[in-house]
């Protein structure tokens, strides 16, 4: 018979830690319509624990662009590629972990049981600084001799300057078992604000003259004559910057039903809202040169023709599912992602492998290869690849 039992704190467990250091790599090959282009990345990442019910994560991410330079445009030499740093910090609580039952028997016997804990509560900053890069792009120019107009691609160099800051909060829901099958529901919702800032900084004529911004503003901004006022009027948005934020606020629902304890398999879903058309913002009023709907009419209009857009995948909704099984000190994955594009703009799909192995009691190292394939709303596609290596240290 049991004589007592209460449910109590267990005792404080020593804390644990670790920091891994990965190095990534993506690449898309050259194709009919573009050339090759990529990046490397760098990332230092460390967790701590300083006991059950709490862990404080954090993150340093360094991404180098690889676009390959258009040696066609005089402009090129002047294009500047500068390291995109990233930074996360998060939190995990655990209300239920580190409690234990105890019973006492009618002879005096203790017996001491942990208690399962089924809610996780959690959230994360994220934080991207300002980068400025300059590329060398082209800007298709209207020009009238002799009452004749016509067009011509004018070599402009385009100078971009992004920064984004992002806020997560997510729970989740387990069984808590020790059984062959557990489960496990994960509920996340986000808001990322990206902004970018665009200015020409200077283009070429055809006549094969450079023309600073600055120049054609102090042009602009004194008499000119009929000709010269018919050109500034159709270059007066370069004259200002072009300044834009979009916000994302990404909603996620995740299911993972443990199998035979060794097994995990996943589904997951995410819904995106938008505070502005992502098609439509960081652009200048030019001409159009927006990318085509399936209908044939063009997505950005006059408002969005030139320029870089906001550095933000225009997803409209995502899902993936996964499988991962553990032998021995090895746990093999592998994940296939469907991601819509807002605007019914084309898909992209992924796939990938992922194997961790434990080399000793405080080592841990895993690899990943990936491949994907960007497909536009005519059913042309674009494939890249990726791969990545970590090592992570366990204290």
């Amino acid at each position: 018979m049991v004589a007592a039992s209460w449910t109590a704190l267990a005792p404080v467990t020593a804390w644990s830690a670790n920091v891994g250091l990965t190095a990534g790599v993506s690449r898309t090959p050259t194709t009919d319509s573009s050339p090759a282009s990529g990046s490397n990345s760098l990332g230092l990442t460390g967790l701590w624990d300083p006991n059950d019910r709490w862990s404080l994560d954090g993150g340093w991410n360094l991404s180098l662009p690889r676009g390959a330079a258009d040696t066609d445009n005089p402009l090129y030499a002047k294009e500047v590629q500068r390291g995109i740093h990233s930074l996360s910090l998060g939190a995990t609580w655990i209300p239920g972990a580190g409690q234990t039952t105890i019973t006492v028997d009618e002879d005096g016997e203790t017996d001491e049981e942990d208690v399962p804990y089924h809610w996780s509560f959690g959230g994360s900053l994220s934080f991207s600084p300002k980068n400025t890069s300059r590329t060398a792009t082209t800007l298709t120019m209207e020009d009238t001799v002799a009452g004749k107009t016509s067009t011509y691609d004018a070599p402009t160099l385009l100078q971009v300057a992004s920064s984004s800051l992002g806020a997560t909060l997510w729970t989740g829901w387990e069984t808590g078992g020790t059984s062959r099958f557990e489960s496990e529901v994960n509920l996340s919702a986000g808001l990322n604000a990206v902004t970018t800032k665009q200015s020409v900084e200077e283009f070429i004529g055809r006549n094969g003259t450079v023309t600073t911004t600055q120049q054609l503003m102090d042009l602009c901004s004194g008499g000119t004559s009929p000709k010269t006022a018919k050109l500034c009027k159709r270059l007066n948005p370069l004259l200002k910057s072009q300044e834009a934020t979009l916000a994302v606020i990404p909603i996620s629902l995740t299911l993972i039903e443990t199998l035979y304890r060794n097994t995990d398999v996943s589904l997951g879903a995410t819904y995106y809202v938008y505070s502005k058309d992502p098609n439509e913002v960081g652009y200048f009023s030019l001409a159009n040169q927006g990318k085509k709907a399936p209908n044939g009419e063009t997505v950005n209009g006059s408002s969005a023709s030139f320029g870089t857009g906001i550095a933000v995948a225009p997803f409209d909704w995502s899902g993936s599912a996964g499988v991962s099984h553990k032998l021995g000190p090895v746990r093999i994955s592998a994940n296939l992602g469907y991601s819509h594009y807002y605007g019914d703009l084309g898909h992209y799909t992924s796939f990938g492998l992922r194997a961790n192995y434990k080399v000793a009691d405080h080592f841990r190292l895993a690899v990943s290869a990936a491949t994907q394939n960007d497909v536009d709303s005519d059913g042309e596609g674009t494939r890249s690849w990726s791969a990545s290596a970590t090592v992570k240290y366990v204290f």
